[in-house]
């Protein structure tokens, strides 16, 4: 993975450096706001666009490792790549909507753009596991076979499973895919 060596290269941003970036984004912003009027401005909010762009993609780049990191999470599909992607994407939007005044790191902000994104494309792309039988379902058919073995003296078949989860729990709609996957 020739990306993955090349995140490896690159230093995580410190808090001390992502608040100094973002202080200087805010004084080019001021310069091109006093230049406005001026003979020069043009001249200067060229200039200072490349500036904030330079300073925006310096963010985003030292940040690409958690992008990364949450996209690899999604092990449901083929190329991780796509997801970092869609992800980085993400990671845009979380820098347009930012407020480094508000004493958050922007990592920490940034991760909720990131998932969003991902999930959103995977939804759209209907790549999205949907199951329903998370931990809390595989223990509760568990104590189901358990307490049924001890009354009848055998395991419940998965009608009389899907009866008493409906019944005990209010648990309805389980196909029997993911009862089998529960076993």
């Amino acid at each position: 993975d020739g990306f993955v060596s090349d995140l490896r290269k690159i230093k995580p941003i410190t808090a001390e450096q992502e608040r100094e970036l973002f202080i200087a984004i805010d004084e080019s912003k001021k310069r091109v706001e006093a230049a406005k009027g001026q003979d020069n401005y043009i001249h200067v909010k060229t200039i200072e666009d490349k500036i904030q762009l330079d300073l925006r993609n310096e963010i985003i780049s030292r940040n690409q490792y958690l992008n990364y990191a949450i996209a690899k999470r999604y092990n449901n599909t083929d190329n991780v790549m796509d997801l970092v992607s869609v992800g980085a994407i993400g990671m845009i939007e979380a820098f347009d909507k930012y407020d480094y005044t508000q004493n958050v790191r922007f990592c920490t902000y940034a991760t909720y753009y990131i998932r969003r994104a991902i999930n959103a494309y995977l939804n759209k792309e209907n790549l999205m596991i949907r199951t329903t039988n998370d931990s809390k379902l595989i223990s509760k058919v568990k104590n189901i076979e358990n307490i049924f073995f001890a009354k009848e003296g055998r395991y419940p078949t998965t009608a009389e499973i899907k009866y008493i989860l409906a019944k005990d729990y209010n648990i309805n709609n389980i196909d029997e895919l993911d009862l089998s996957m529960a076993d």
